[in-house]
């Protein structure tokens, strides 16, 4: 189980909610495919479960499109909740739907900065993202517009699936950029260990906007918020009230 769960789940039973015993967890995963969360998330609520728990943006855009009565706790969207469309406040929200993020307004800022620090000199950056993920695409929009403000160019690196990894390693060193940065999201985590082997073999510097031993794998650098936690603070300031009162709103937390 990927660090981010086990956190979520070690919290849980902490509180008194063990799966098995107190709890009874229904729990499917994606494997990094985005486009499966739609279906992932009707086969769960089929099973009249009395809370769905989601995480990543792309899997809370799905869950809020797949009910209005179901309690939602959405984990870990890494966009702008307002942004990406998941509620209109995030002191007030409305609707069925409470969470964690770890966006923050000036985090590309801040890791374009880190990236910096890496490459004194930086001009040409490439941005490893997933086409198919919304919010990957509208991360990619913010990168190349704040790059740009520092004369910074940006290359991007489509990559949907393992196969894809290579070919934009190559790509980007083609077009001279310097070093890159992967765009956090469950789909780039699942092929953590294929990007750090590949930026290895090609001797091409990615850096991960993600967790989970990234660095362990042989990639050179995690540059980004530490995502664990969120799921740790998921379980303990939202499910377990939830379990113990039932819903209710709140505001989301980061």
């Amino acid at each position: 189980m990927a660090v981010t769960n086990q956190a979520f789940f070690d919290a849980l039973a902490e509180s008194g909610y063990a799966n098995g015993k107190t709890l009874d967890v229904i729990f499917r995963t994606a494997d990094g495919d985005m486009a499966r969360m739609p279906s992932l998330v009707n086969e769960v609520l089929s099973e009249r479960v009395d809370i769905l728990v989601v995480s990543s943006s792309p899997g809370c855009a799905a869950a809020k499109a797949a009910t209005t009565t179901v309690p939602i706790l959405c984990i870990s969207v890494q966009d702008d909740p307002v942004k990406a469309g998941l509620t209109q406040s995030l002191t007030s929200p409305s609707g069925n739907i409470v969470g964690v993020h770890s966006y923050l307004a000036d985090g590309i800022s801040q890791q374009l900065d880190w990236l910096g620090r890496f490459v004194p000199h930086l001009t040409t950056l490439a941005v490893l993202y997933n086409p198919q993920n919304a919010t990957h695409v509208r991360l990619l929009s913010e990168w190349a517009e704040l790059a740009g403000k520092r004369s910074i160019r940006i290359v991007p690196m489509p990559v949907v699936k393992a196969g894809d990894i290579d070919a934009a390693v190559k790509n980007a060193i083609h077009q001279n950029a310097q070093i890159a940065i992967g765009l956090l999201g469950a789909d780039t985590y699942a092929l953590r260990k294929n990007i750090a082997e590949s930026a290895s073999a090609n001797h091409f510097p990615i850096a991960m906007d993600t967790p989970g031993g990234y660095t362990q794998l042989g990639g050179v650098a995690t540059v980004g918020v530490d995502i664990v936690p969120l799921y740790r603070k998921g379980a303990l300031d939202l499910m377990v009230p939830m379990l113990r009162d039932g819903f209710k709103k709140a505001p989301w937390g980061c």
